[in-house]
């Protein structure tokens, strides 16, 4: 164990290691909020969909049979009135009000990335793994210290190997890998992480 261990410690310390934990970390990086549009510009593309729209159902209509005919008429006799509302200045969906909600909720968005972008820096700085390191040696070992070995397995109507005791079913992956790894060496791994 003392030599896996010690290879181990070599490689985190190494460039190739550093390098792939610093992809990781590039990973783990929140995303940063989308700058909202303005309302010119959402109404701006409501208005070109809306047309193109129009525009597709129009050219399709002579297509449709004509029992269809006076449906589709109907909907682009709607979609021509929702065109003409979107220049409505009342209409509140485009008006300078929506701006300011628009960047409020943006600011609020961006105060949020900004708290996770430090926690993220807090938790995996650049070129430094050491503190992930430690952190996942440290739940090795919460997650290996109470490995019963002695506990009993017996085969289900599958034919599956399950604990007789079924609160050890509930485990985690890491307890069960450590009880298949026998004491000797999740003792042995202990005692390095412990180091």
């Amino acid at each position: 164990m003392q030599v896996i261990g010690d290879f181990v410690k070599e490689y985190s310390s190494s460039e190739d290691f550093i390098k792939k934990y610093n992809e990781y970390q590039e990973m783990r990086k929140p995303t940063e909020p989308e700058k909202p549009k303005t309302a010119a510009q959402m109404k701006q593309e409501y208005k070109e969909n809306l047309q193109k729209s129009i525009d597709e159902s129009e050219k399709n209509i002579s297509q449709i049979p004509a029992k269809s005919k006076s449906f589709s008429e109907e909907g682009i006799k709607q979609m021509k009135e929702q065109l003409k509302q979107a220049d409505d200045p009342n209409n509140t969906m485009f008006s300078h009000d929506m701006d300011k909600i628009m960047q409020d909720s943006y600011k609020q968005q961006m105060e949020m990335y900004d708290q996770q972008v430090a926690e993220w820096e807090k938790e995996y700085p650049v070129n430094n793994p050491q503190g992930l390191i430690k952190t996942w040696l440290n739940n090795f070992l919460d997650q290996s210290k109470d490995v019963d070995f002695n506990a009993k397995l017996a085969g289900d109507k599958n034919g599956r190997k399950k604990f007789v005791n079924q609160e050890y079913e509930y485990k985690n992956s890491t307890w069960k890998l450590c009880y298949r790894s026998g004491k000797e060496t999740v003792e042995s791994a202990r005692k390095f992480a412990q180091n």
